[in-house]
């Protein structure tokens, strides 16, 4: 593997180009040039799985990655994590067994970073308290500014779906966040974020001034080439036969969590069956498991994913919208038909769904991004749903039936 400057460059078959990108960027901030990155993508592309590929090749004593994932709810989670990843990423950067427990990594870390400790307690003090989100905020943005002038050690802080931001009751997040990054000159931002929409709006809107000093990185599902490597490594280079390894890179869209998941059952199923032959009977069977078994792990995320939509707005538009797409109503027109409701009425939903990344418009024409979730919609939630039969057996030879149609 090739170095530059104590970084591994990737000659990974996983987005190598990507990962290279991002290698190269991170040794010129070492060498004092800053490049902030946005990386943007759909959901279950791997963006995370890319970061943390990233962040582990880093090579150098005087770096701390900080990893914060800005989840929808709970200002005071995210403030929580926040100090405790500074202290266990500080740590890690010095070679020492961080503990994972708050009280022990202040303890740890006392002597190490007084200043920053002294500034953390004060934070977690007012997280006790109960303090106002607009206290707490701008100290915890603060806080990496802190640590590099204490360690000079600079940072790379990525903040992962960090247009969650928004959902805190905050005043002004971005523009707030974006005043730190202006004076932050030994910090890196690498900011991810599934909802592509609302992302491109913050960096071109809420971080208008800073728009330019961020490079957008756009993650794609895995072209054909890419996703008959990735199966191949999950399934331990024992390759699926051509026209299997085809219909499952299409079935997918070429999305790595879907692959890696299908792939696993695969190996599960076929230890189980003690049998190294993988053919179509046990394709479906895997892809029955993991997406129609009431346990399935595909079954249980999207019918997390359903809830969320379901919960999105309180007459249950969202989810109808999703069905009549996959079902093949596709223009307003027929959405409108399917849902019994007006195209102006229905045409505000579909907008709104637009800038949730949950669909996507081409000319007339509404599509729903995720590929597989169009299957679940189609295969295994309108039969559940919809059927007067409760026989589970016959419900899952019908989603085999459908899948070999």
């Amino acid at each position: 593997m090739k170095r530059i400057a104590g970084i591994n460059l990737s000659k990974d078959y996983q987005r190598p180009q990507i990962i290279n990108l991002l290698l190269k960027r991170i040794n010129s901030f070492t060498t004092h040039y800053r490049q902030n990155i946005a990386i943007l993508g759909f959901q279950s592309l791997g963006k995370t799985s890319l970061v943390f590929n990233v962040l582990k090749r880093i090579m150098q004593k005087d770096i701390i990655p900080i990893y914060i994932y800005v989840r929808r709810k709970s200002f005071y989670a995210f403030a929580s994590s926040f100090i405790g990843v500074i202290l266990f990423q500080y740590l890690q950067s010095e070679n020492q067994t961080p503990q994972d427990d708050f009280p022990a990594l202040v303890e740890q870390c006392r002597t190490k970073i007084p200043k920053t400790i002294k500034e953390v307690l004060r934070i977690d003090k007012l997280i006790k308290e109960n303090g106002g989100y607009n206290e707490i905020y701008p100290l915890i943005l603060d806080l990496p500014q802190i640590l590099y002038e204490e360690t000079k050690k600079k940072v790379i802080l990525v903040l992962d779906e960090f247009q969650n931001l928004e959902n805190y009751e905050l005043n002004n997040p971005f523009l707030r966040l974006s005043d730190k990054i202006m004076v932050q000159k030994n910090i890196m931002y690498i900011v991810v974020s599934s909802a592509v929409s609302a992302a491109r709006h913050i960096l071109s809107k809420k971080f208008s001034l800073l728009f330019g000093n961020f490079e957008v990185i756009e993650v794609k599902p895995f072209s054909d080439e890419i996703a008959k490597e990735f199966i191949a490594k999950q399934m331990d280079n024992s390759p699926l036969p051509e026209d299997l390894e085809k219909f499952l890179i299409n079935f997918t869209g070429g999305y790595p969590f879907y692959l890696m998941i299908i792939c696993e059952q695969l190996k599960a199923m076929r230890r189980r069956e003690n049998t190294e032959q993988i053919n179509e009977d046990l394709l479906i069977r895997s892809l029955r498991e993991t997406m129609h078994s009431d346990h399935g792990i595909l079954n249980q995320y999207f019918l997390t994913k359903y809830s969320w939509l379901l919960n999105a707005n309180h007459n249950n538009t969202y989810p109808r919208i999703l069905l009549a797409i996959a079902n093949g109503s596709k223009k307003s027109s027929q959405i409108s038909h399917a849902l019994g409701r007006k195209v102006g009425e229905i045409g505000r939903f579909l907008n709104k769904l637009l800038s949730m990344d949950v669909i996507s418009k081409k000319g007339v024409f509404h599509e729903i991004n995720d590929p597989m979730f169009v299957h679940w919609l189609k295969f295994v939630f309108c039969r559940k749903q919809n059927s007067f039969d409760t026989d589970r057996e016959t419900s899952s030879e019908i989603f085999v039936s459908q899948l070999c149609a």
